[in-house]
């Protein structure tokens, strides 16, 4: 910056100009801070999960799953759609390498199928999108309710 009126030097070729130091930080930040911090769009219409434990499918307006828990309960199915529909990513870093593990695919209605790989890290966990060269790093508790059906425990039937 140039002292008397805070103005930043910008060379372009052989040529030095001042600019008003107005989005210097947007220029300096990461690209990735740019970056929806969302696993997918937010008008996305799931109609499909292959997760590394079960499917869980949209059929005649129904969700199915298979293999279906014991004390199945389609408010758990619900409640895993939406945490796709809302988890965001605490960082999102360049995948340096394509990635191989368990995988996720997402099928969004009249959309292709979006993949994830599963990678754990030092940070916790991050879901690798091999096709577009990103990993989604999240925490644990999210990963957990992205992967996972909450069911409903009965209570424990006590003799009288």
């Amino acid at each position: 910056n140039e002292p008397l009126q805070q103005r930043r030097y910008v060379q372009i070729n052989n040529t030095l100009h001042t600019i008003t130091d107005s989005f210097y930080y947007q220029v300096a930040s990461k690209v990735s801070t740019f970056i929806d911090h969302g696993l997918l769009a937010k008008d996305s219409a799931i109609t499909k999960l292959e997760l590394p434990e079960f499917t869980a499918e949209l059929t005649e307006g129904k969700w199915q799953v298979n293999p279906q828990p014991e004390n199945f309960s389609a408010d758990a199915v619900t409640e895993l759609i939406n945490h796709w529909r809302n988890t965001q990513a605490i960082e999102i870093a360049k995948a340096d390498k394509i990635r191989t593990g368990k995988n996720i695919t997402v099928y969004i209605k009249d959309k292709p199928p979006v993949n994830f790989t599963i990678v754990k890290n030092d940070t916790g966990i991050a879901l690798v999108r091999n096709d577009i060269g990103l990993a989604y790093n999240i925490s644990e508790d999210n990963f957990n309710g992205l992967t996972r059906l909450i069911v409903n425990n009965p209570p424990d039937n006590q003799p009288e």
